[in-house]
């Protein structure tokens, strides 16, 4: 993170978002061990309608995992550097305060990012 709290995402992880298109914007959110997740649009579309709505509302861990993730989901808007700002309630989260790991993630759908603190690495897992 730099001095005005900005995270750059390296050219490696923007291409696992795709490189036929332009990554301008992503939606952040809290992810499940104290980390943060990040979704393209499109994919954070998706992701809340494959995966979050079809749960049953009727089980009340469901419905706070719904919470959990949507109420916490902010837009995010990319500079031409690939850097971007975490809301602080989500650098308060995931306890960064300045080194930041980024590592993609595939959720079935399409790549996402997950941060907390330390180094870099590129990782693939699925949810």
């Amino acid at each position: 993170m730099d001095e005005k709290g900005r995270i750059a995402i390296p050219v490696k992880l923007r291409k696992a978002f795709g490189e036929s298109e332009s990554l301008d914007r992503l939606v952040i959110t809290h992810g499940f061990d104290k980390c943060i997740m990040a979704f393209r649009e499109k994919d954070w579309k998706s992701f809340v309608e494959l995966k979050l709505l079809p749960l049953s509302q009727g089980d009340p861990s469901n419905r706070l995992r719904m919470r959990f993730l949507m109420g916490g989901a902010a837009e995010c808007e990319l500079d031409k550097q690939g850097r971007f700002v975490i809301p602080q309630y989500l650098k308060e989260y995931a306890g960064i305060r300045k080194d930041v790991t980024l590592s993609a993630f595939m959720t079935g759908l399409k790549y996402g990012l997950k941060m907390n603190m330390s180094a870099i690495s590129l990782t693939e897992r699925r949810l």
